[in-house]
């Protein structure tokens, strides 16, 4: 797996997305055997949180678009919805539909930057399926409203 990891790297197209799909593989695998050193007593606590903090947020990653909600980041992780929210809140410091959000927004203005595509179109592609939503939490973080990034970022 870690070598058609490092094969798509060489592809210029969809790199980034392949290599998403190409981890989630490798998180399931790293998870089961931190499950079995569990299961022998070993200290690995710490281990697995981080471990499923980065199987949650390569899931965040590749289904930002969808409407994903908490319940889907905690089954992805077979955790409960609470340890989902402590261990994000331990390992980043934010509630995952904070960094579900963030993440949208970083897409947003990538977006709002290379492209001519309109506002409305971005924000459903990102996730956000009420535009005025959208342009509120966006102005929150950028401190700009998507139509003045844009200007700003041509």
């Amino acid at each position: 797996l870690l070598n058609q990891v490092f094969k798509t790297q060489e592809q210029p197209n969809f790199r980034e997305l392949t290599t998403l799909r190409l981890l989630t593989p490798i998180w399931e695998v790293l998870y089961e055997n931190m499950e079995s050193r569990l299961q022998q007593g070993q200290p690995v606590k710490r281990d697995l949180n981080a471990s499923r903090l980065q199987m949650m947020m390569s899931f965040i990653h590749s289904h930002y678009a969808d409407q994903i909600q908490l319940d889907d980041i905690a089954d992805f992780a077979h955790v409960s919805k609470n340890t989902c929210m402590q261990i994000f809140k331990n390992g980043i410091r934010q509630s995952p539909i904070s960094y579900l959000i963030q993440y949208r927004l970083k897409k947003a203005a990538k977006l709002l930057a290379a492209t001519e595509m309109k506002v409305i179109t971005i924000s459903e592609q990102c996730g956000f399926h009420d535009a005025p939503y959208f342009c509120r939490k966006f102005k929150e973080v950028y401190g700009i409203s998507p139509i003045e990034y844009r200007k700003n970022n041509l």
